[in-house]
């Protein structure tokens, strides 16, 4: 025979409060490295290269060295600068979207395992390193109490920032190809053969291949703290048992 067991989730507010704190707490960091370190790369580089004018006339006797080869060498290493600089403002932006995203899957992760084994639910599922390891299995476990991620009105920027992350992560592959029907504008092209940087280069984060200016760290990241305001309190399916 068989009966019916009611399976239930609740987000107190004091869960919700906490989630959405570490967002706010990564836009303030965000924001405030953004103005610290990135937003005046231009006039870094301007100095630095004063630096090396300088230091080029203290170390060099231009009556022996060829002034035009020392301001080639100059203009080059500049250049270089300039370029990280540049690279590490990408993979400061694009990281800091890694770490919302992971943040959130681990979040949904962990409330799930937590409710799962609540006395209120009789279900043992002791095992956590094979509990709901990615977004797949999670959105299936969150149907198993009676709610569907996808019914969240941010769940498509959340799709959007998991392909934004992976193709940063990953490269080329189905996130990339997705991410590319929806913001082609998101991937820069080679000068020479009009052909995608990302394949070219064969890597997503040691050569700047996305356009980071099509990227708004900081709605991604408000995405994710709508979503938890929009989750219910409480969810809750029945299931059959035998018994």
């Amino acid at each position: 025979m068989l009966n019916m067991r009611k399976v239930s989730i609740f987000l107190p507010d004091s869960y919700r409060e906490e989630y959405i704190a570490l967002y706010i707490k990564l836009i303030e960091n965000y924001k405030k490295i953004s103005t610290q370190i990135f937003s005046s790369v231009d006039k870094t580089t301007e100095e630095y290269s004063k630096m090396l004018e300088k230091k080029a006339n203290t170390n060099y006797d231009f009556e022996l060295v060829d002034p035009g080869d020392v301001l080639e060498s100059i203009y080059h290493e500049t250049i270089e600068f300039y370029e990280m600089e540049k690279l590490m403002e990408y993979n400061f932006k694009l990281s800091s979207l890694a770490s919302a995203y992971q943040m959130l899957e681990q979040q949904l992760r962990k409330f799930m395992y937590e409710e799962i084994n609540h006395d209120f639910n009789k279900i043992q599922k002791n095992d956590f390193l094979d509990f709901g390891t990615n977004m797949r299995e999670i959105k299936k476990l969150y149907k198993f109490v009676g709610y569907d991620l996808s019914s969240n009105k941010h769940w498509s920027d959340i799709e959007d920032l998991y392909d934004i992350v992976n193709t940063f992560k990953h490269g080329s592959g189905r996130s990339s190809q997705r991410l590319y029907e929806k913001n082609p504008g998101l991937f820069l092209k080679s000068e020479f053969s009009g052909k995608s940087l990302i394949n070219l280069e064969l890597t997503s984060n040691a050569t700047i291949v996305l356009d980071i200016s099509h990227l708004d760290v900081e709605y991604y990241i408000n995405t994710i703290i709508d979503f938890w305001k929009e989750f219910p309190e409480e969810t809750s399916a029945e299931h059959p048992v035998a018994g």
